[in-house]
């Protein structure tokens, strides 16, 4: 996994079409091509599990809901109730459809069998129970996301609120506790993430 994660965020055949990202400052687009990288590894080597929920009259097409444990059938239905917010690795608004699964239920929430950096349409999102501390990509994406999740059954105990994060050091970290990996492998690997940024950063600027 090691070697993965060090060949993926030194990898600059991955980077994001800058018209895209030209309203976020450097260090922010450096930071969501390096975190974009890690989403795509984390899902597409199956450590982490994501769905895909289309939306409809968004600025995005759909956005992948990842998971820290694996949904169960029951869990993706209407009635969900066996995933919690703690769950909940991060959500990512999309352009299109990514690849998804082939064990098709009907269902329009279908588990993503490979998430490609190039999919992402905006910033990550996480859930906050406490309000943005900056500013979202757009209130109205974040209002089609919440809403859609609540239609199907998802999170309707708790009034939620999402904000935007960039940070792959954080993302990582979060996903070495998951994981239970060493404090001296997370720690080392965080590091080449955060050199990553500074390089990214460099050469989009």
């Amino acid at each position: 996994m090691y070697v993965t994660f060090t060949i993926l965020i030194n990898s600059a055949d991955m980077i994001p079409d800058a018209n895209r990202l030209a309203h976020l400052a450097p260090h922010q687009r450096a930071e969501f091509t390096v975190t974009t990288r890690l989403f795509s590894c984390l899902v597409t080597e199956s450590l982490l599990h994501a769905l895909y929920f289309p939306l409809s009259g968004s600025s995005a097409a759909g956005f992948a809901l990842i998971l820290l444990r694996n949904p169960s059938k029951t869990s993706v239905s209407p009635t969900a109730s066996t995933i919690q917010i703690t769950d909940v690795f991060a959500l990512i608004p999309l352009q299109g459809t990514p690849i998804l699964t082939d064990d098709d239920d009907g269902s329009t929430i279908r588990k993503i069998a490979l998430l490609h950096s190039l999919d992402m349409d905006t910033l990550p999102l996480v859930i906050s129970k406490y309000g943005h501390q900056e500013i979202s990509n757009s209130v109205a994406l974040d209002v089609a996301i919440l809403n859609t999740l609540n239609n199907h059954g998802w999170f309707t105990q708790t009034k939620n609120q999402l904000e935007p994060c960039s940070d792959p050091v954080f993302f990582w970290r979060k996903y070495a506790r998951h994981a239970n990996l060493t404090d001296s492998l997370t720690g080392e690997i965080a590091q080449e993430f955060a050199s990553s940024v500074k390089w990214q950063g460099a050469f989009i600027s």
